[in-house]
Order: structure tokens, then C-alpha cells, then sequence
């Protein structure tokens, strides 16, 4: 049976009107949406480089076994949550799948969690290497299934949010979200165990790293309180030893001084976000001014810096890994 014109006439109004919506919506996420780009671009540039190197610059470490897994981890999530934001901010009220909502939904809380439990167990290596080195260690049989463990917790994050997530709206608008009103009871259990989830995660991984800390501090104090001008020496070459046994403890700490800069980098970039999804649990509306609504969108999106920083964080404090990254990009080799 053949539509009345009328009808036919009112959809394809609605339909223009959703996609200058759509368009009004770009115009005033503009900024958020440039950085975040930039942002996720350099993480995966980055995060491809830490893969290279670890995979043919650096014979396998113990201390360094995480390492490799987590930049996987972090590659995923800037590609994730790039497709995410993009589709988002692109397709404000006509999004094109159901499905595509609820799978990327899905992923982005699957990477953030396999990146969170990630940083706990390399923080519970740390603390268990220098902290209880005479103890029990994590052996290649705890560190494989720990992956499985966290791949695990990771499901169980996820999944439900690809059940809560869909396509909805009135009419001929489609936006990724909450797929009902019947479902909100749902969200907001769910959010709240999330957000308990995270917290409690920051606090155990921030808890195991503290005693390293102040053991690698009191290890680089000492050598400084003994390491006079009066008392120091120097070797044939001029240079004096006092500030050498200073730098090789520098040295000798660097992974966990850079495993210190990851967890900073990790409980910085959750918290804005665990905030603002708190407030979006009572107040889900943004107001529509183009500051307020970059400023929601800015820090809801924040968690997607523990994605992109990690490389620059190994580039900066691991020297190991900047030679490495010298004789990648150069080809030639480094001792």
C-alpha cells in the first residue's frame, strides 16, 4: 500500500531536521573532538612503537613481561574509543546500528578494564620484587594466569554494558545510549558497581605501590646523604663516582620509577571521569551551550588518556627503552 505523500513528505523533514541536529552537534563538540583525535593518533603511533621494540629490540624480562600485553591493551582502547567518540559526536541523534552501539559499548570498558588490572598486577610484581624479594614471586604459570584473570573481569565488566546499550529515540532520531526507560534501574546498579569497582582498584593498586616507593626514595637517599663533595672521588676519566652509584640506583630503579609514572598517569585520568559519570547518574541532561557541553564531554572522556600516555611515560623515565627506540627508528644497534 502506498505511503500518503504527506506522511512520506513529514519523514524526510524530520530526517533533515535530525541531520542539521547532527551538524549543530559537531559545530559545538569541534574542540573536544580535535584534541581526542590528536590524542588517540599519538597513542596509537605510540603504542604500535613500544610494540616493535618489545617484540624485536628486547630479549624477554620478567620485570618487563607486562609491559608488552598492556601496550596491546592500550592500542585497542585508543582505536576503540576513537570509533566511539567519533560516531558519537558525528551521529548525535541519527546513529546507523544498533549493533555497532552496543559492540563498541562493549569494548571500551573491556580495554579499560584489561588496562586497569593490568597496572595492578605490575604494580603487585613491583611491590613483591622489591618490597618481599626473598618470598614468593609471580612465576611465568601465575603471570599467564593472571592474564586470564583479568581477561575474565574484563568480560564480566563489559558484557552487561552491551546489554544496557543500544540505539533510541523519538521518531526518526537514533542515538547510542541506554536502550530503555526499564533499563534504568539497570544503569544506574550498574554504574555504581562500576564505580565502586574502579575506586577500589585505584586504592589496592596505589596501597601495593606506596612501601616501593618509599623503599626506592630511602635506596636513592642514602646514596646521596654518603655522596659528599668533600668525600666524593674521581675515576681516570675525571668523573666523579659518588654521582655515578647515584645514577646507576637511577638506572637500577628506572622501571619502577616508570611503573610509578603509569599508576599517577592511571588514577589521574580515571578519576575526572568516575566524577562526571557519577554526576550523569543524577543529572543525565547537559545543558546545550558549545563550553558546557565540551567541558562534560572533555572530562567524560578523560579515562582515554591512561591509553595514550604510556608510551611517552616508557620514552621518558626508561632509558633502556629510548636507545631502543633510537636504534628502531635509525636501524642500528645499541648496547
Amino acid at each position: 500500500m502506498q505511503q500518503p505523500a504527506y506522511k512520506y513528505n513529514t519523514v524526510l523533514i524530520d530526517l533533515k531536521m535530525d541531520v542539521d541536529l547532527d551538524k549543530e552537534f559537531q559545530r559545538k563538540i569541534m574542540p573536544t573532538s580535535v584534541l581526542y583525535n590528536i590524542a588517540t593518533s599519538l597513542g596509537i603511533l605510540g603504542n604500535v612503537a613500544v610494540l616493535l621494540v618489545y617484540n624485536f629490540r628486547f630479549k624477554r624480562q620478567e620485570h618487563r613481561y607486562y609491559i608488552p600485553v598492556l601496550a596491546w591493551a592500550d592500542l585497542s582502547g585508543c582505536v576503540t574509543n576513537s570509533v566511539y567518540f567519533n560516531t558519537l559526536d558525528v551521529y548525535h541523534v541519527t546513529y546507523p546500528s544498533d549493533l555497532l552501539c552496543q559492540l563498541l559499548s562493549f569494548l571500551v570498558i573491556f580495554n579499560s578494564g584489561i588496562s586497569s588490572h593490568l597496572i595492578l598486577i605490575i604494580a603487585l610484581q613491583r611491590y613483591l620484587t622489591l618490597c618481599r624479594p626473598l618470598g614468593k614471586q609471580l612465576t611465568a604459570r601465575a603471570r599467564r594466569l593472571s592474564l586470564v584473570i583479568v581477561t575474565v573481569l574484563a568480560l564480566i565488566y563489559g558484557l552487561p554494558a552491551s546489554y544496557a546499550s543500544g540505539t533510541r529515540g523519538q521518531n526518526m532520531t537514533s542515538t547510542c545510549g541506554i536502550v530503555s526507560e526499564d533499563k534504568k534501574l539497570f544503569q544506574k546498579t550498574y554504574f555504581g558497581c562500576m564505580l565502586f569497582l574502579n575506586l577500589l582498584n585505584i586504592l589496592i593498586t596505589a596501597g601495593l605501590y606506596l612501601p616501593v616507593v618509599r623503599i626506592v626514595y630511602n635506596s636513592i637517599s642514602r646514596l646521596e646523604e654518603t655522596t659528599f663533595p668533600e668525600n666524593t672521588e674521581t675515576n681516570e676519566s675525571g668523573e666523579t663516582v659518588g654521582g655515578s652509584k647515584v645514577s646507576r640506583a637511577l638506572a637500577k630503579h628506572s622501571m619502577s620509577l616508570t611503573v610509578l609514572c603509569i599508576i599517577i598517569v592511571f588514577i589521574v585520568s580515571f578519576l575526572p571521569s568516575l566524577i562526571i559519570q557519577s554526576l550523569a547518574m543524577k543529572q543525565a541532561n547537559v545543558e546545550n551551550s558549545t563550553s558546557e557541553i565540551n567541558l562534560y564531554h572533555f572530562f567524560g572522556r578523560f579515562y582515554t588518556f591512561n591509553h595514550v600516555l604510556n608510551p611517552i611515560i616508557y620514552l621518558g623515565f626508561d632509558k633502556k627503552f629510548r636507545r631502543k627506540i633510537i636504534s628502531l627508528l635509525f636501524n642500528h644497534k645499541t648496547t
